[in-house]
């Protein structure tokens, strides 16, 4: 089965109040899961915005999103040329 996750922190949230600090996973992607085992180092050069995948051997490549910006953006145009000539919903 497959799964996706979609995280954005690119580093572990520390735990205190033990004699010894605990170090949780955010980026999804440890091997020893609830906590860190610094795969987290792999996200370092991740660029905001982009959608990124990685395989269980933790090999990254970006997601292509084209098509989906294309849509989006003709989408934006749509709703503005709505609000920009006052169309009223019922006629859409």
């Amino acid at each position: 089965m497959a799964r996706v996750v979609i995280k954005e922190a690119k580093g572990p949230m520390e735990l205190k109040p033990q004699k010894k600090s605990v170090f949780i996973c955010m980026c999804g992607l440890s091997k020893n899961q609830p906590f860190c085992d610094g795969s987290h180092l792999k996200t370092k050069d991740e660029k905001k915005g982009e959608v990124y995948r990685y395989n269980e051997k933790g090999k990254k490549w970006i997601v292509v999103m084209k098509k989906i910006h294309a849509a989006v953006k003709k989408a934006k145009s749509v709703v503005a040329k709505i609000n920009k000539y006052k169309i009223p919903s019922k006629l859409l």
